[in-house]
């Protein structure tokens, strides 16, 4: 239920979509599997045969092949993988191809250590195995990540390091998550079409700035396999970009007991669209690229598939001590064999809603400034000792030879070890060195929230011994734009130049880091440049939720709204503007310096927050922090649902040609259904046992149909339960 909440907050629904089709299908998910993932080239005329009856060839690279276990419980996803044991196979022969530069390890090929995780729509619990470098590991071996990190999504996002999943497609983020980290605030267009001759539901999520550059998420919802996506592209480009394209294909799904259905193979294409602008100017959907030439894909599919009787649980703990959870660490009494993730958070108990013991603020100190500040990038060592320990020498040599006649050899030895210093090194200068340095003009940037744009100036600087011929600069991402205006240009050894960025501001106060990439003549140069963000406006929580409320329930919340201001300013006065339906409270209060940037100022304001509004149903509020124009600085969605006593899990049921469970949700173990009163045409509810309905539509059932059932129970003194249905048809799209 709780990614039925986070949907509809992300996006704003006030009606029902495909996308709460797709939640209510998750829902009914109690399933596990065994897969493997694989990067693959798919040979030409791929789009022809991913969903016809001949397949398409998938040339495989074994060196980036994952195994894994996956399953749901209609709520918690689990997440186990690794690389296969080909693969650190591999790896165990070319141990001895490791490097150590600047205190990183290169290793000779992406191996990803044995990795678990429970995920839902409010937290991320997860813990791994360090990568351990015995020539004889297996998968599992190494030291265990001995505590179990939690984590609230809405204070960091929740990224799987290389999670693979029926629903986790290669992006950071799983879907539906993707939409709310990527497209916050953005309301998706919809529109019916086809994909591979089957009816779909699609929505589109698209965000465009004035200079041309757009990105779109194009879903395109399958009502046939419980609104499974069928097909999923994301696109983006713009003017001095390449036009990037990846499209997720769904080639197999399968329904469990329980009703819902699950992707069991599917592949993800990525390409370049060369003269996208030219080639496709009424572009939309339904357009098809050619696919005339082998592309790049990844490819999922399951193993093994079979009904999930439990909870999803994380089962690898012998070796956990601990759950950390927002900067506490608290202690396991026992070494319970499996973990749900309620056990979680139930064992993390008051770390979880205590506030967090690191601030917002990080008060950056001296190394930390030195490694930020471009007034540092010199990283060559001081000449100076070797000055002084020469000079050391020299004096020594001269009383040595001061007291032996002629200027004995021990005099002559010692002359030659002071001077030593200063031929080191002389062997080696024609060694060719080639090094790109960069860092921020301005490290720490303020930022007003409601900006759109943030303009940067890069400092580049050549500190190798041979020119180097910057060709092109790429920022990695359509966020980050390099003017190229000025390239190509040569840099001599020890030279700066500067290049004018723009970046879509980050949100959040934080040290961030930009990775840069430069085309010379000597190949392709990366760099990561490091700066520090001051965001004028930040709330913690960033998003506020409550899954399901009782009729009478109380709810309060607590919100800190943080200011950061110039100190020669006063403290601003936008204050937050609180939604009807809410009372709020002020409480502490508290401010300082901004470590590290002592010319501002930060300020914290708590308050709670208690709901006052008993209306049942879902409701939705914001709370608006003003900006210094017309637009707001920060909004804070609330998102809550009162129940009655009497309720339905899925509360609306999206009928397509299949059966749908519901089940009776009320507190009371001891209500029951006891028999249909009303029923929509065209649909059919039957109880299956007394607290389960099944329904599911007749032959004559229309192709379209918004409704209700109600059905009666042994609650004395309570109205029927009223379940809500709809359904979608091809037909009803004509």
């Amino acid at each position: 239920m709780f990614w039925l909440l986070l949907g509809l907050a992300a996006l704003g629904q006030t009606q029902a979509g495909p996308l709460d089709g797709f939640r209510a299908n998750f829902a009914s998910i109690r399933a596990e599997m065994d897969f493997e993932s694989v990067y693959v080239t798919i040979d030409k005329g791929y789009r022809e045969q991913i969903w016809g009856a001949v397949k398409p060839v998938f040339r495989a690279n074994r060196d980036d092949e994952i195994d894994g276990h996956w399953a749901c419980d209609g709520s918690v996803e689990l997440y186990q993988y690794h690389s296969s044991e080909e693969v650190f196979t591999r790896f165990r022969s070319q141990i001895d191809k490791i490097k150590v530069e600047s205190s990183k390890m290169q290793l000779p090929m992406h191996v990803v250590p044995w990795t678990e995780a429970l995920l839902d729509g409010e937290y991320l619990a997860s813990h791994h195995h360090a990568l351990s470098l015995s020539p004889t590991m297996p998968p599992k071996s190494g030291l265990v990540w001995w505590a179990i990190q939690i984590e609230r999504l809405d204070r960091k996002p929740a990224v799987l390091q290389d999670g693979r999943g029926p629903f986790h497609w290669g992006y950071n983020f799983p879907f539906p998550r993707i939409i709310k980290e990527s497209y916050p605030g953005v309301t998706p267009t919809r529109r019916r079409s086809t994909r591979g001759g089957r009816p779909v539901e699609v929505e589109i999520y698209e965000m465009k700035r004035g200079d041309g550059v757009f990105e779109r998420f194009e879903i395109s919802y399958d009502p046939s396999v419980g609104f499974l996506p069928r097909l999923a592209r994301r696109i983006s480009g713009g003017p001095g970009f390449a036009t990037n394209s990846e499209e997720m294909y769904l080639i197999d799904a399968k329904p469990c007991s329980a009703g819902g259905f699950v992707p069991t193979e599917w592949c993800i294409l990525y390409f370049q669209v060369d003269d996208f602008a030219k080639r496709y100017p009424t572009y939309d959907d339904d357009t098809v690229f050619p696919s005339s030439e082998p592309v790049p894909a990844g490819l999922f599919r399951a193993t093994s598939f079979r009904d999930l009787s439990g909870p999803a649980s994380l089962t690898d703990l012998k070796d956990v001590r601990a759950i950390a959870a927002q900067g506490y660490l608290v202690s396991l009494k026992s070494h319970p064999p499996h973990l749900s993730l309620p056990d979680v958070k139930k064992l993390a108990g008051k770390a979880l809603t205590d506030p967090p013991r690191a601030t917002l603020l990080p008060q950056l100190d001296a190394t930390e400034r030195r490694a930020l500040d471009p007034r540092y990038m010199e990283d060559e060592p001081s000449v100076w000792p070797y000055v002084a320990l020469s000079l050391l020498l020299v004096g020594a040599g001269l009383i040595v030879w001061r007291r032996r006649s002629r200027g004995g050899a021990s005099g002559v030895v010692v002359l030659l070890l002071a001077m030593a210093p200063w031929f080191s090194g002389c062997g080696t200068a024609s060694t060719p060195v080639v090094k790109l340095n960069a860092a921020f003009k301005d490290t720490y940037v303020y930022i007003q929230r409601s900006s759109f744009e943030l303009p940067m100036t890069l400092v580049l600087r050549n500190d190798g011994n041979r020119p180097i011929k910057i060709i092109r600069a790429n920022g990695g991402c359509s966020c980050r734009r390099v003017d190229q205006s000025s390239l190509p240009q040569m840099l001599a050894p020890g030279k700066m130049t500067t290049l004018p960025v723009r970046m879509t501001p980050p949100g959040s106060t934080s040290p961030q880091s930009a990775p840069f990439e430069f085309e010379t003549d000597h190949g392709v140069l990366g760099v990561s440049v490091p700066y520090f963000s001051l965001i004028s406006d930040q709330s913690e929580p960033d998003s506020v939720s409550s899954t399901a409320l009782d009729e009478n329930e109380p709810w309060s919340f607590e919100l800190t709204h943080r200011r950061v201001y110039l100190a020669s300013l006063p403290l601003p006065a936008n204050g937050p503007v609180f939604p009807a339906g809410f009372k709020a409270e002020r409480l502490e209060e508290s401010g300082g310096k901004v470590g590290g940037a002592e010319e501002y100022l930060y300020h914290d304001q708590k308050y709670r927050l208690t709901l006052t509004d008993s209306a049942l149903g879902l409701q939705k509020a914001l709370i608006t922090i003003p900006g210094p124009d017309a637009r707001p600085a920060l909004e804070v969605p609330i998102v809550w649902e009162r129940l009655p006593f009497l309720a339905s899990n899925p509360r609306r049921v999206f009928l397509a040609s299949r059966p749908v469970r519901v089940f009776l949700q009320c507190r009371d173990d001891s209500v029951e259904l006891t028999r249909v009163l009303r029923a929509p045409p065209g649909v059919k509810a039957v109880i299956a046992s007394p607290r389960e309905l099944i329904v599911s539509p007749t032959t004559d059932a229309p192709p379209s149909l918004d409704g209700s059932i109600e059905v009666e129970t042994n609650a004395k003194g309570k109205a029927p339960l009223g379940v809500r249905v709809t359904r979608y048809t091809a037909q009803a799209s004509r």
